[in-house]
């Protein structure tokens, strides 16, 4: 009678445990999307030429005449790196037109 007693409560705990395993608190979770696609856009010339002239403006210390090539790359420039950078040189020519006034 022991014997059958134990049998049936594991036959109840055994069902009762593959009863509640499907049920879970936690909801099931998506797989993480997929990362976005990088676009490459590459340096326009025109701009790099822009660009490079007015960093020798810069040098020969013809600081306007940077800040107008400056201007004319960041109008080309495609590229958002190359806009970022052009932006914090057109910054420092500004910078040094106003300090020679």
């Amino acid at each position: 009678m022991r014997n059958s007693k134990v049998a049936i409560i594991m036959a109840l705990c055994t069902g009762a445990v593959l009863l509640t395993a499907g049920c879970s608190t936690m909801p099931e979770q998506a797989p993480p999307p997929p990362p976005p696609a990088q676009v490459v856009v590459e340096y326009d010339s025109q701009a790099l030429g822009s660009y490079r002239q007015a960093r020798l403006f810069m040098e020969q210390g013809r600081y306007e005449l940077a800040r107008e090539q400056y201007l004319v790359a960041l109008s080309l420039a495609r590229n958002e790196d190359l806009r970022e950078r052009l932006q914090h040189e057109l910054q420092a020519a500004d910078r040094m037109v106003r300090s020679m006034r």
